[in-house]
C-alpha cells in the first residue's frame, strides 16, 4: 500500500514529503502513515476499517486536553490533507 501510494499518488500531494520506507513513516508520523495506508489500500473492507480508525483517532486527538507537540500537529495536518484530498 505504501509503495502504491508513493508511486502513483505522490504527484497529487506535492506538500507531503514521505519517509523512505513505511516503517520509518509509521514511527515518525503515525497519523500520516495511517492515512497513506487507507488511501493506498485496494481492499474495500480494509479501506473502510482504516477510515473508521482515522476518524476515531482524529476525534480522540481533538477532544484530548493534553498539549500537542509541533511534530504531532504537523503529522495530523499532513494526514488530514492527504485524506481529504483523496
Amino acid at each position: 500500500m505504501f509503495l502504491d501510494f508513493r508511486e502513483a499518488m505522490t504527484g497529487q500531494f506535492p506538500c507531503i514529503k514521505l519517509a523512505d520506507d513505511s516503517f520509518r513513516l509509521h514511527k515518525e508520523q503515525p497519523f500520516l502513515w495511517l492515512c497513506v495506508m487507507a488511501i493506498g489500500s485496494k481492499v474495500t473492507k480494509q479501506k473502510q476499517a482504516l477510515s473508521v480508525k482515522i476518524r476515531n483517532d482524529l476525534m480522540e486527538e481533538v477532544l484530548s486536553s493534553k498539549p500537542r507537540s509541533r511534530e504531532r500537529a504537523l503529522d495530523l495536518l499532513l494526514g488530514l490533507l492527504a485524506y481529504i484530498t483523496w
